[in-house]
């Protein structure tokens, strides 16, 4: 990349660098609500076991 193009490039995120929201390094946990992630987690648990089951056989 050039000197200018990397100028150019530096002057067009400056706007989303100033705006952008500092984090601090965690990752947000998504909300489960209703049936579904509950029935999720069980389907999940009855599927781990299958393949345990499986494993020892």
């Amino acid at each position: 990349m050039s000197s200018e193009n990397a100028v150019k490039l530096r002057d067009s995120l400056a706007s989303f660098l100033v705006n952008a929201r500092k984090t601090d390094g965690r990752k947000r946990a998504v909300a489960k609500t209703g049936t579904s992630a509950a029935a999720a987690t069980t389907a999940g648990r009855e599927r781990s076991q299958a393949i345990r089951d499986r494993a020892r056989k």
